[in-house]
């Protein structure tokens, strides 16, 4: 991510305009990033991984 290139910047503004997102995300990142605690991780970790979102599939190989 260049923060020095305009299309990193059409980027941010669009998400921001369109989805309603916090510029403050963007001007602070490093410290959004810092204050990510262990705890925070594991309850991201229960939500995606609780077993529900399973896809089974089956890879045959192609017949030659």
């Amino acid at each position: 991510m260049n923060m020095k290139e305009n299309n990193f910047w059409t980027g941010v503004l669009q998400g921001i305009y369109f989805s309603d997102k916090d510029p403050q995300r963007t001007l602070n990142y490093e410290k959004v990033v810092n204050d990510i605690t262990i705890n925070d991780i594991k309850k991201t970790a229960n939500l995606l991984f609780d077993g529900k979102n399973i896809i089974g599939g089956i890879l045959l190989p192609e017949k030659q």
